[in-house]
């Protein structure tokens, strides 16, 4: 449930979208955007 709604807040993309996707393509957009937002994280206390 986080990570369709980090999804869509964050890309733009539908929580249906999210939930259509292959187990794999889940996977990989978790690990993305997790990535992305740890790097936000550190820019933003920098």
């Amino acid at each position: 449930m986080q990570t369709a709604y980090l999804l869509f807040k964050y890309k733009n993309m539908s929580p249906k979208e999210f939930y259509d996707k292959k187990p794999g393509e889940k996977k990989i957009l978790r690990a993305f955007l997790f990535y992305e937002l740890a790097e936000r994280n550190r820019e933003n206390s920098s």
